[in-house]
């Protein structure tokens, strides 16, 4: 039977499951080619890869064989998936050419309910890996995997959404008349404006904008809006304001409608809605 030696456990806070089933981690030519000759095992399931010691392998004195012969020189494991995808849903500058670096010297412990988790924390590094559609590289010291005594570690990252302000832009290119248009959100709150804007192709239209408040992506949108429009105050009903709802679950940013603010700092979602 094989035993469990660690395991590289990826989340996507994206994803409804948390799992990114199309970013797998693999372990690179090197490291792979090393643990086949030493016997281990990986498998990929779920978004997470394990590395496991037959029952008839002494892990222990293997490993620190390994690390005797090897001077140090760590496992490394490689992320891969479509980069345009990933940076778009992942709360990264747009503009940035690197790759993500995973140490488990830099990890994070205590916050999980496993004892024996540990969550890697990202730093931002040069593109050291030119292997298309790398985006991040993940290194596991030999020497942290000693002492176990049959427990495997569970390496874990986690990967924020992209949180962003979100902007609708209504143009009206129908005969309903708005008189005071509002947009608002479930729970009552209410987006800013509207202002007028010229929109591109020299169409007027009418900009609600979140402001500073940032909402995150989400492959289900948890967050929605309701486009109202208030009627004038001679529409009244003892005293209270008449509204009506014009559009239900106004479409919520995707991946591909994140626009970059003029001096390419900053990104928003842009909803584009016509009536």
């Amino acid at each position: 039977m094989n035993s469990p030696l660690f395991q590289i456990s990826l989340y996507h806070h994206y994803f409804c499951d948390g799992v990114y089933a199309s970013c797998p981690i693999t372990p690179d030519d090197r490291t792979g080619s090393l643990l086949y000759r030493y016997r281990f095992l990986t498998r990929i399931q779920n978004g997470v890869l394990g590395c496991y010691s037959p029952s008839d392998v002494d892990s222990e004195s293997t490993l620190e064989y390994m690390a005797s012969k090897f001077d140090g020189e760590p496992l490394r494991f490689l992320m891969r998936c479509e980069p345009e995808t990933f940076f778009a849903i992942t709360d990264l500058p747009l503009n940035w050419v690197g790759q993500l670096i995973f140490d488990s010297r830099l990890t994070k412990s205590g916050e999980l309910s496993d004892p024996n988790a540990m969550t890697l924390l990202p730093t931002f590094g040069p593109r050291t890996v030119e292997q298309p559609n790398t985006i991040a590289v993940i290194t596991i010291h030999i020497d942290d995997l000693l002492g176990l005594k049959g427990n495997s570690i569970n390496y874990r990252i986690d990967l924020p959404p992209r949180s962003m302000p979100w902007r609708y832009y209504i143009v009206n290119r129908s005969e309903t008349k708005l008189h005071q248009p509002a947009v608002r959100d479930q729970s009552g709150d209410f987006l800013d404006g509207p202002n007028t804007v010229l929109l591109p192709g020299g169409v007027t239209g009418l900009c609600f904008s979140s402001g500073a408040r940032h909402f995150p992506l989400k492959q289900v949108p948890t967050k929605k809006f309701d486009l109202i429009d208030r009627m004038p105050q001679a529409m009244e009903r003892n005293g209270s304001t008449v509204e009506r709802c014009v559009i239900s679950g106004l479409p919520t940013p995707t991946g591909d409608q994140i626009q970059q603010e003029k001096d390419g700092k900053d990104v928003f979602g842009a909803m584009y809605v016509y009536l």
